[in-house]
């Protein structure tokens, strides 16, 4: 069976050959039918760059939700179900856990 175009492998086994037989090793290859296969030997130099950008985007993306005005003011809005899952205390009170979100079907 074909895997769908945008499918992604990541052989985890590319030092050795790897689990996948067009795994190309240190190598980062996309198939005829849109297949990514990345067959990197260097995944755990690899993380701690991705883990920082990825937690700096996160409180990028929070400090944007906590000041929608733009002026640093924070507006700590408990109805945002971003900032109130993020919310421990607030006001005073234990606010945690928070409720489930909002979820529009």
């Amino acid at each position: 069976a074909a895997m769908k175009p945008g499918s992604v492998i990541v052989d985890l086994a590319a030092e050795k050959g790897g689990n996948c037989k067009l795994t190309v090793m240190d190598e980062k290859i996309v198939t005829d039918n849109g297949v990514t296969i990345i067959g990197y030997t260097d995944f755990p130099s690899r993380m701690a760059a991705q883990s920082s950008m990825l937690y700096a985007t996160n409180i990028r993306h929070m400090m944007t939700d906590l000041t929608p005005e733009k002026d640093g003011q924070v507006n700590h809005n408990m109805e945002d179900d971003v900032i109130r899952g993020a919310t421990v205390t607030h006001g005073g009170e234990i606010t945690f856990p928070p409720p489930p979100p909002k979820v529009q079907a």
